[in-house]
Formats: C-alpha cells, sequence, structure tokens
C-alpha cells in the first residue's frame, strides 16, 4: 500500500512539472506571437494578446507599455488608457514612450506634461522617426492648446472593456466626454438680414458675459467692458486657469472612485500617482487665480482713477443699452437664454468705499486661512506600522511635516480654504487607512481651533 502512494505521489509530480512547463511555455508563445504582431504594427491584434497577458503576469511592467501603446495607436484615448503607459517602467521601456505619453497628456489636455513627454522624446530620436511622426506639429499644437483628440476621449473602465473585446466594439461608459469647459464664442448672437432688430434697438456686447466688479461703483459684465488690454489678458489667464482647476477637481474625483474599485496592486499605485500629481497642481492654481484677478482688478482701477466722470456717465450709459438689449432679446426670443454662462464667472471681489484706493504696484496680501489633515504627531520617530501606513498614503497624496514648539513632529495632508471641502477630505484619508485623522485649521501660518477658524471664514 506504501509503494502505490509512493508511485501516485511520483507520478502526480511529474503531471504537475510538465503542466507548469506548458503553462509557461504556452505563455512565451503568446508573448512571441504579441511582439510580432506589435512589430509589424498589426496593433489591433496585438491590443488583446498584452491585456490578456497582463492579466496573467500583471508584475511585469514591460507588458504595459506594448499594451498602452497599441491602445494609444488603436486611437484610443481616455485616462484609463494614461494609466497603462504610467505603469511601465519608463527606465525599461522604449523611448517612444514618451510620444505615446504626450499623445495621451494632450487628449486630456495636460499642456504642460504632453510638452515634458514630447521634448523628451524630440532630443533623442532621430530626425527620420521625429519627421515621420510630425512630432514638431504636435509640440505647436500644445503651445497653441489645440485638441485634435478630443471627439475620441472617453472614459474607459475594466468592464466596458472587457465587453469591447467581447463584442469587438469599444465601450464609452461616459455619458459626457471628460473635458474642461470651454469658454463660449467671443460674439454670442449671430443676426442675419431676416431677422434684425429695429434701428432705434441698440446693439448688443461684442464679448462674453461675465460678473467682474472694479470697485464699489463699477462692476463688468461683459469681457468688452475691459478698458485696457493689460487687465483684459489678466483676466483672460484667470478664466483659463478656472477651467484647469475644475478640470483637474473633476479628474480627482473620478480617479479616487477608481482607485478605490481597483483590484490590483499596480493599477493602484499607478492611481496613487496620478492623484497626488493633480492634487499637487490644484494647490497652487487658487492663489494664482486670487491673484490674476486682483491684477485685472488694479489695472482697470488704474484706468478709471484717472477717468473724467463723463466717461464714467458714458460707460453707464453703454451699460444700460445693453441691459436695455438683453431684456429685449428676452422678449422676442423667449427659447434663447440670455443668462450670462456661469460655468466660467470667476470669485468676485468685493471692495468697500473705504479701501477703494487699493495699491497699484503690488496686490495686496490678504490673510489666509487654511485647514490640513493631521495623520499623526510623533517626537520619538515614526513607530513602524505606522511608517508603513504613511509610506501607503504617500502613494496617493502628499504629506508634509513640521516640528512644533514642543519638539513634536506633526504629519499633515492636504491644503483646502474652506472647512466643507477639509471634512471631504478627512473622510476619504480615514478610507484609505489613518481612521484617527482630523481637521487642523491654521491662520497666517499659525495653528487655531476650528471655532476660531469658523469665524474667521464667515468674515472672510
Amino acid at each position: 500500500m506504501a509503494k502505490k502512494i509512493f508511485f501516485l505521489t511520483i507520478f502526480l509530480g511529474v503531471l504537475f512539472s510538465i503542466s507548469t512547463d506548458s503553462f509557461g511555455s504556452n505563455q512565451d508563445d503568446k508573448l512571441s506571437k504579441a511582439l510580432e504582431l506589435f512589430d509589424n504594427k498589426k496593433y489591433a491584434d496585438a491590443e488583446p494578446l498584452f491585456k490578456t497577458l497582463i492579466e496573467e503576469k500583471p508584475e511585469s511592467l514591460e507588458l504595459y507599455y506594448y499594451y498602452g501603446a497599441c491602445r494609444t495607436e488603436n486611437q484610443n484615448y481616455s485616462e484609463y488608457d494614461l494609466i497603462q503607459l504610467l505603469n511601465a517602467d519608463p527606465a525599461e521601456a522604449p523611448l517612444k514612450i514618451n510620444y505615446y505619453l504626450g499623445i495621451q497628456y494632450q487628449a486630456q489636455e495636460n499642456w504642460e506634461q504632453a510638452l515634458k513627454n514630447f521634448n523628451k522624446f524630440r532630443m533623442d530620436a532621430n530626425s527620420e522617426e521625429l519627421e515621420a511622426l510630425d512630432v514638431a506639429s504636435k509640440i505647436q499644437q500644445c503651445y497653441n492648446q489645440e485638441n485634435p483628440y478630443k471627439e475620441l476621449l472617453k472614459n474607459v473602465t475594466e468592464s466596458s472593456l472587457a465587453q469591447s473585446y467581447a463584442d469587438g466594439t469599444e465601450t464609452d461608459t461616459s455619458t459626457a466626454a471628460i473635458e474642461p469647459s470651454v469658454l463660449p464664442d467671443s460674439a454670442n448672437t449671430v443676426f442675419t438680414e431676416e431677422n434684425e432688430k429695429v434701428a432705434d434697438v441698440p446693439a448688443g456686447p461684442d464679448g462674453t458675459p461675465v460678473e467682474f466688479i472694479v470697485n464699489s461703483r463699477i462692476t463688468y459684465y461683459n469681457t468688452s467692458h475691459f478698458q485696457t488690454e493689460e487687465g483684459r489678458a489678466f483676466f483672460n489667464e484667470s478664466n483659463q486657469n478656472q477651467q484647469r482647476l475644475d478640470s483637474i477637481l473633476t479628474r480627482t474625483d473620478e480617479l479616487r472612485e477608481q482607485y478605490l474599485q481597483a483590484n490590483s496592486a499596480v493599477l493602484k499605485d499607478a492611481l496613487g500617482k496620478k492623484i497626488v500629481t493633480l492634487e499637487t497642481e490644484s494647490y497652487p492654481l487658487h492663489q494664482e487665480i486670487t491673484n490674476l484677478l486682483l491684477q485685472a482688478q488694479n489695472k482697470e482701477l488704474e484706468y478709471w482713477n484717472k477717468a473724467s466722470e463723463d466717461e464714467i456717465e458714458t460707460f453707464f450709459e453703454k451699460v444700460e443699452n445693453e441691459k436695455e438689449y438683453r431684456e429685449t432679446e428676452t422678449t422676442e426670443a423667449p427659447e434663447k437664454n440670455m443668462e450670462p454662462d456661469t460655468s466660467f464667472i470667476n470669485p468676485e471681489i468685493f471692495l468697500s468705499e473705504e479701501n477703494n484706493d487699493i495699491l497699484l504696484e503690488e496686490p495686496e496680501q490678504k490673510d489666509e486661512l487654511i485647514y490640513r489633515i493631521q495623520i499623526g504627531a510623533y517626537s520619538r520617530g515614526l513607530p513602524t506600522y505606522v511608517e508603513r501606513l504613511f509610506k501607503k498614503l504617500a502613494v496617493l497624496r502628499k504629506i508634509d511635516n513640521y516640528t512644533d514648539d514642543r519638539g513634536v513632529v506633526v504629519y499633515t495632508t492636504g491644503k483646502l480654504t474652506n472647512l466643507e471641502d477639509a471634512v471631504k477630505m478627512q473622510k476619504q484619508v480615514r478610507q484609505e487607512g489613518v481612521e484617527d485623522a482630523f481637521v487642523v485649521p491654521y491662520f497666517n501660518g499659525k495653528r487655531i481651533t476650528l471655532e476660531e477658524a469658523k469665524k474667521i471664514e464667515s468674515e472672510l
């Protein structure tokens, strides 16, 4: 009996060895076939093979380059496809990964990263390849903020992708394209000879509806109201930054959802790095937008402080005439929505009679109230388990630290300007493993209580 068991064990061991060798051989054959298809530029056939190989061996980072390259060559542009390329090890991936990353970033309208990657590729690629791929034109498009991939931008998920491979079609799960809002055309209404207005009705404004307070007397309701080119340029730049910020915040929320649903450690790491990058981009944008609006306001104040009372009265008449025009349009064509597009109206800057003589040389330094999420405070170094937790969290978020007056090292993350957003981030950080994270407010760099912060926030 013992002899039978011995031979049976040997037989099963040999059988298992043969099966394992066969599996490895099949995987090698599949990889060879996928690489051959890729080299022959048969990207549509190679794509599903690389996808299967990644599912079988997700730790093989070189596969992500080929899969992301195939997806890009097959005209797939999405956050998902960008992440596939980011998963690849840039030190091991071919030089062309920078070209593919440039295209995916351009599709996402992340012009800075697109230019960075296109220029990396341009520095090392030969002239023939640069000309064949028309890299110079793509770089110029980024400088002009042109997105030729806009109509093809999709929201791809693992489930939608599995279905697309099953039925041979690409599935877009988004209800609308993932893209930042775009300013309307400079002219809001076009009039033909058939629908011209009566001669005594004033002409409509040529610019875009806005609401921008210059001082306690003058408010602009249209970009055509700007009196200086510098003021208009600062205001338009603040609008562009506001759109970029809105887009970053939207994308960050979407990536957080994908992170919570991801079941692959590699995918989580890639998503986490993207979230940290977007959060780092968003912090300075808040202050930059405010500074640009202040500079726009200063330039316009400089003009109006030198203007005569007659000029001011003429401006008031112009605004009233445009108001009459808008009311007439609304009455005669009720189906047209003449309300300002609030999607790009920037935060208002209110001036009282007392501070109407704001300095024109430099924007006034504002008091700063910020909220951070405290994730720990230690006087003798980080415990091992905490260090592991912080390393995991650092994949998702930027972690800051400072030493207080007692010599305790305080660890925080986030930089929010209102309590509501801070509470949301606190919940997210707790879901990510720091269960005792809490909100800490700082005013002009000094820690204060929440009650003090609420009072200051209500007065700002």
